[in-house]
């Protein structure tokens, strides 16, 4: 059995929405990993509903939960000094 085929069955936990995380949600779900297998938590309330909005995948927040404790992959984007 190969990890594309397990990979499906995954969670994925996203820190951070911009536009690296909205890159790697759209190319996780055009690989077929359902939108609900992903969470994403941004320190910005309306970015993170936005996402929720456009791909349906599930919002926290870090007052939630301890970001990644449910996770089989966390995925953490950081800004580039500018």
């Amino acid at each position: 059995m190969t990890d594309t085929i397990l990979l499906p069955k995954k969670r994925f936990e996203f820190i951070g929405a911009g536009n690296l995380g909205r890159i790697l949600i759209e190319r996780l779900l055009a690989f077929g990993i359902l939108a609900t297998s992903m969470t994403v938590c941004d320190i910005e309330y309306v970015r993170g509903a936005q996402i929720e909005a456009k791909y349906h995948v599930l919002i926290t927040t870090l007052d939630d939960q301890d970001p990644g404790a449910t996770s089989s992959y966390m995925i953490l984007q950081a800004a580039a000094d500018t």
